[in-house]
C-alpha cells in the first residue's frame, strides 16, 4: 500500500503531459495568428489597389484602365471570394471617388466542416481625388 501511494505522488512524465495538453493550443493560436496576418496583408493590398486606381484615372480619365490596374493588384491575393472596383466622380467634374472591396474568404476553415460556406471578411478602401 505504502508504494501505491508514493507512485502516485509521484510526478515523474507530468511535464510531457501538460506539454501534451498545450499543442493543440498552441497550435490554434498560431492559425488565428495567420489568418489575422492574412487578413493584414489583404487590407493593405486593398489600399494598394485603391491608391492604383486614383492615380490611373486622375491622369488618364479612363475607368476602365483605372479598373483594370486596380484588379490587377487584388488578383494577387488568393482567398478572394469576391471583388468589386467603383470610381464614382463628383458632381463638380474635377473630383471623384475610387472604391474597392473584396470579400476575404477565411483559409483555415474548410467547407466540410461548415457546411458548403465558407465564411468571409469584407475588407473597404476608398480613395478621394483629383484629376490632373
Amino acid at each position: 500500500m505504502l508504494k501505491l501511494k508514493q507512485r502516485l505522488k509521484d510526478e515523474k512524465g507530468s511535464a510531457t503531459l501538460e506539454f501534451l495538453g498545450m499543442v493543440p493550443y498552441v497550435f490554434l493560436m498560431m492559425l488565428v495568428l495567420w489568418q489575422f496576418l492574412v487578413c493584414a496583408f489583404a487590407a493593405i493590398t486593398v489600399q494598394s489597389a485603391a491608391n492604383e486606381a486614383a492615380k490611373v484615372f486622375s491622369t488618364t480619365s479612363s475607368e476602365l484602365k483605372a479598373k483594370e490596374a486596380s484588379g490587377k493588384i487584388v488578383n494577387n491575393l488568393k482567398n478572394v471570394a469576391w471583388q468589386y472596383h467603383t470610381i464614382a466622380p463628383n458632381s463638380d467634374g474635377r473630383h471623384f471617388e475610387a472604391k474597392v472591396q473584396i470579400q476575404l474568404k477565411l483559409a483555415f476553415l474548410p467547407s466540410e466542416l461548415l457546411g458548403m460556406t465558407i465564411p468571409t471578411v469584407p475588407i473597404n478602401y476608398a480613395v478621394v481625388g483629383r484629376k490632373i
